[in-house]
C-alpha cells in the first residue's frame, strides 16, 4: 500500500460519524464508562489487598527498582487502553463488509485507516482519565512521569501496534475469520508480556522462557511505558534508550511488513471478488 497524502478534513468527518454515532446510544455510553471505572476499581482493590512490592527491571542491566504493584497494574491498563486500544479500533473498523462500500467512494486508504481508528482511540483516552484519577486520588498510587520519555514511548508503541493491526486485518480479509497473527500475539502478550506480573517471574516455572518474553514487541511496549511513567527517566537514561532503540527497530521492521500484508490481503480479496465476504 503506498503512503498517501492524508485528507483530514475526511478524517475529522469519519471522527464525528463515529462519535455521533456512539453518543446517539445512551445505555452504550453509561455502560462504556462505568463498566471502564468498575473495571479498575477492581483491579485496584485487588492490588491494593496484595499490598505486594513488584521489581522492575528492564532486560538491559539497569538498577532495580521497587514499586507498588498498583502502580504496576495502573501502568499496565494505561498501556492498555492508551496504545493496544489501536488494534480494536483498526480491526473494528476496517471490517471486510465494510471496506468493499469504502473502497467505492474513492477514499484514500490512510485517510480511511485513520480517520476509523481516531474516535476509537479518542474513548480509550478518554475513558483513561477518570481511571487515572481514581488511581492517584483513591488508591493513592504514585506516578514519576517524565513526559518527554512518556510522550515518545506511546509514540512508537502506537506505530508498532499500529502495523500489527494493519497486518492482522489483511490476514483477515483473506480467511475470512481470525487471523493467526493477531491470536498468537494475544495468546503471548497475556502470557509473556508483563501485563499482571514482571516477566521475570515466569522464570520461577520455566527457567529461560524470559528470553522469549524478550523477543515480543509488547513485551517492550509495556517496559518502556512503566519507566518512563514510574521512574522519571530520561530517554538519556541508558535503561530508556535502550528501550527505545529496541522498540524503534520493532517499528521499522513492522511497518513495512503491516503495510504489505494489508495491501496483499486487500488485493486478493479484489481478485477474488469476496472483498465483502465474511
Amino acid at each position: 500500500m503506498k503512503l498517501q497524502a492524508i485528507e483530514w478534513g475526511k478524517v475529522l468527518a469519519l471522527l464525528r460519524r463515529d462519535m455521533n454515532n456512539w453518543a446517539s446510544y445512551k445505555t452504550q455510553v453509561t455502560v462504556s464508562i462505568l463498566g471502564s471505572l468498575v473495571g479498575f476499581a477492581s483491579w485496584g482493590f485487588n492490588a491494593s489487598y496484595r499490598n505486594a512490592t513488584v521489581t522492575l527491571q528492564s532486560f538491559t542491566p539497569t538498577p532495580v527498582f521497587q514499586i507498588s504493584y498498583l502502580a504496576y497494574i495502573v501502568t499496565g491498563i494505561l498501556v492498555s487502553n492508551v496504545v493496544l486500544s489501536l488494534t480494536s479500533g483498526v480491526t473494528g473498523g476496517l471490517r471486510p463488509w465494510a471496506l468493499e462500500s469504502i473502497m467505492m467512494t474513492g477514499m484514500r486508504p490512510s485517510t480511511f485507516v485513520l480517520g476509523t481508528v481516531a474516535w476509537s482511540y479518542l474513548l480509550s483516552v478518554l475513558l483513561f482519565i477518570p481511571q487515572l484519577l481514581i488511581g492517584v486520588l483513591f488508591f493513592q498510587v504514585t506516578l514519576d512521569v517524565n513526559i518527554i520519555s512518556f510522550l515518545l514511548a506511546i509514540l512508537v508503541s502506537g506505530v508498532i501496534v499500529l502495523a500489527i493491526s494493519m497486518a492482522s486485518v489483511g490476514m483477515r480479509l483473506v480467511t475470512k475469520g481470525s487471523d493467526p497473527i493477531l491470536w498468537i500475539l494475544g495468546i503471548s502478550m497475556s502470557l509473556l508480556s508483563g501485563v499482571t506480573f514482571p516477566v521475570q517471574f515466569l522464570n520461577k516455572y520455566f527457567p529461560g522462557i524470559i528470553y522469549i518474553s524478550w523477543a515480543l514487541p509488547y513485551t517492550w511496549i509495556f517496559d518502556i511505558v512503566r519507566l518512563s511513567t514510574l521512574t522519571g527517566a530520561s530517554i538519556l537514561d541508558p535503561t530508556v534508550g535502550v528501550a527505545l532503540l529496541v522498540c524503534l527497530a520493532f517499528a521499522v521492521v513492522l511497518v513495512p511488513i503491516g503495510l504489505y500484508l494489508f495491501s496483499w490481503g486487500l488485493r486478493r480479496a479484489k481478485q477474488q471478488g469476496t472483498l465483502g465476504w465474511w
